[in-house]
């Protein structure tokens, strides 16, 4: 990642060759008021990614594909959101893995 004065940097990472028996594995960091979101995905089932950026406000990442590989990305723009809720669903909509567990009503 570059800045204005044309530095570069790592922004973040991940561990690589990812464990295999997680959905996907992931990493976040921020640069001024610009957040990144990025990872992994491992469970071949999941399709799309959202990540959400600010309470109950989701935002597709965008999917990358090298060879049998599949990465995520999303760039945002504000402050970095922790902890991060990132959601993988299969092609027909169905939530596969949250990183935040829904909490269940007690009745």
């Amino acid at each position: 990642m570059g800045d204005d004065t044309g530095s570069e940097a790592t922004l973040a990472g991940t561990y690589y060759p990812p464990v295999q028996d997680e959905e996907f594995n992931w990493s976040a960091g921020s640069r001024g008021n610009t957040s990144h979101y990025f990872g992994q995905i491992i469970n071949p089932t999941i399709k799309k990614i959202e990540v959400e950026i600010q309470r109950n406000f989701f935002e597709d990442a965008l999917i990358i594909s090298s060879g049998k590989a599949h990465f995520f990305f999303a760039k945002v723009d504000g402050e970095l959101v922790m902890p991060a809720n990132i959601r993988g669903f299969s092609e027909n909509g169905e939530l596969i893995y949250s990183t935040i567990k829904p909490t269940k009503k007690i009745d």
